[in-house]
């Protein structure tokens, strides 16, 4: 121990003769260092850390399917469906689901209404994620009924912000959406729960529609459950295709070609994402590579200057095992200051990045990775790739040393002596360097090519300074078909379109390309009705919200305040549509 004490404290004494040196090298090694703990934080708060549940290896999400098993079959599901393979299946020890699209409740307390997300679930759900509420409890079966489905269970930090953290909450009657419903239950802290938007904040009773209790075709959840121990993924697989083919079987009309599959709940939505991080941490692998041997070609041109010391300390006795000892003291002590160096490098990028994350990354599903940052986790990786790094920079430099004595001691003070061998190596760095570079700059190449071919691509509407908000309201028909008030998109467009610098206004239930969408079912009048009815997915939209986004129209007209309700009914389809239908024409 005391002979280690002794490399450091001599690492130290001769890195502060050399300051410069010491800074470039820090320096480098924090940039490539910095990279990969910045990449690595995201990797491990997305796609390392288990889900935030009890036993999630045996969390499954369960799927109907339509023309095969595979990932790009799955679907939504039906409640009447979900049912039948609860009773059915032997594979499961518990099975819920929750509304596949939630919504926006407007919780009017005092004086301060808030619009606060939330889902629909059923009485199950909490049951099959392993979840027992903080304060008071969740949701009975009978309570999924419509009526007395007016029940509520708070998150804790809706409990906390809007109730501050008062026990005596439970009980009370809270508005919301103009009707009132009762708190019977507050979530721990440690739950935090979204599908592809943001944490949810409230869990209301499923409340099924008519539509949810009368057609097996009205896919609107999600269903998600526990494999009973010991149960595999394949057999579980194996016997919910049994159950959905006979299901088909049984309700050809609304279920024809289609199946139940179940896929673990860890894995949805991450392949594409898997992908993606996991190239973005070996590029920057290959920066820090690059880092490292620039170091390396550093730390060879100072030593042929310290060939004469080297020699000297051999003449005095020193065996070589000890001077290579030292000379990996002292890469691994600019190592670990390039990690401290890089941590900071890293936290900063972080602090700048994480705003900027695209929303498929912020919101995961069943995940809540909030603001990335780096906790022990990480700070264990930087040390770990610290050290890595020092060893491996140092290493070359270290084993290129010679047990020389007299041709050093012959040369100048001033002067240092370069070994045949290391040439060879300085050589052989500076090759692998340029090869690295020349990876990196490829795949950068390849980046930029994708990226402008994917700017270049027109989108179908113009986006140039259109703005858009949510605007959320209890007016269910909304969202499914002409709002039954007919005053409402006029009133929106009135009231928007005083702002000053507005020119139009537009409104529609989904945004194009944000990824939400609803679908129907449809006929075409004069043809036979096929087997399995078409669908498609489709938007609820006001007066002038195609010119408001730019879309052009190619064909006909778009709607005007003479579209209400008690209008003949009038639909807008794209061209892929028609061409899909009346590929000759006349759609």
């Amino acid at each position: 121990m005391s002979s280690l004490l002794q490399d450091i404290r001599y690492a130290i004494r001769t890195l502060a003769k050399s300051p410069g040196f010491a800074a470039i090298a820090v320096l480098t090694l924090a940039l490539g260092i910095g990279a990969n703990t910045a990449i690595f934080s995201v990797i491990d708060a997305t796609l390392l850390k288990p889900l935030p549940y009890p036993n999630t290896d045996r969390l499954v999400l369960v799927w109907q399917t339509y023309g095969g098993n595979g990932p790009d079959n799955i679907n939504i599901v039906s409640a009447l469906n979900m049912m039948d393979v609860r009773k059915q299946n032997t594979v499961l020890e518990s099975m819920g689901w929750f509304d596949s699209a939630g919504k926006g409740y407007n919780l009017a307390l005092g004086d301060q209404p808030e619009r606060v997300s939330g889902v629909r679930v059923t009485a199950s759900f909490f049951d099959v994620l392993g979840v027992k509420p903080l304060l008071g409890r969740t949701f009975s079966p009978e309570e999924e009924t419509v009526g007395r489905d007016h029940e509520v269970v708070l998150s804790y930090p809706l409990w906390q912000r809007r109730f501050a953290g008062d026990p005596a909450a439970l009980g009370k009657q809270i508005p919301i959406d103009g009707e009132s419903y009762t708190v019977i239950g507050v979530m721990p802290p440690t739950f935090e729960f979204q599908f592809w938007s943001r944490a949810r904040e409230l869990w209301v009773p499923a409340g099924y529609t008519n539509n949810d209790l009368t057609d097996r075709g009205s896919n609107s959840f999600v269903a998600i459950g526990r494999l009973k121990p010991g149960v595999t993924l394949e057999q579980a697989k194996a016997e919910m295709n049994t159950i959905g083919l006979r299901l088909a079987k049984q309700y050809p009309k609304d279920d024809e070609n289609m199946s139940v599959t179940v896929m673990p709940l860890a894995e949805f939505g991450m392949t594409d994402l898997k992908t993606t991080l996991w190239a973005l941490l070996a590029a920057v692998g290959f920066v820090l590579l690059i880092a490292c041997v620039n170091v390396a070609n550093l730390l060879l041109a100072r030593g042929a200057a310290r060939q004469r010391e080297l020699a000297i300390r051999s003449a005095l006795g020193a065996t070589r095992r000890r001077i290579v000892r030292q000379l990996i003291t002292e890469s691994l002590l600019l190592g670990f200051l390039g990690g401290v160096a890089g941590i900071i490098v890293a936290s900063f990028a972080l602090n700048l990045a994480t705003p900027l994350l695209p929303t498929d990354l912020k919101y995961l599903p069943f995940r809540h990775i909030g603001a990335i940052s780096i906790d022990g986790r990480v700070f264990i990786f930087a040390l770990a790739l610290s050290c890595l790094t020092g060893v491996l920079f140092g290493l070359a430099p270290a084993l290129s040393t010679r047990n020389q004595i007299i041709d050093p001691l012959k040369e100048g003070a001033g002067r240092g002596l370069t070994s045949v061998g290391g040439n060879r190596l300085r050589h052989a760095l500076v090759a692998g360097e340029v090869a690295l570079a020349l990876i990196v700059l490829a795949g950068a190449a390849l980046m930029i090519d994708s990226m402008s071919r994917l700017l270049g691509v027109n989108p179908g509407l113009n986006p140039k300074n259109v703005l858009t908000m949510d605007v959320s309201t209890t007016q269910e028909n909304l969202y499914v078909g002409p709002p039954t008030d007919e005053q409402f998109c006029q009133q929106l467009t009135q009231r928007l379109g005083a702002i000053p610098g507005v020119v139009s206004v537009g409104a529609v239930s989904h945004l194009p390309i944000a990824g939400g969408s609803a679908g129907r079912g449809f006929t075409i009048e004069g043809r036979p009705e096929p087997k399995q009815e078409p669908g498609g997915g489709y938007g609820v939209a006001c007066p002038n919200f195609f010119r408001t986004m730019g879309i052009p129209m190619v064909e006909g007209r778009e709607f005007t305040d003479a579209d209400t309700v008690n209008s003949a009914g009038v639909v807008v389809m794209n061209e892929a549509m028609a061409h899909r239908f009346w590929p000759n024409g006349g759609a």
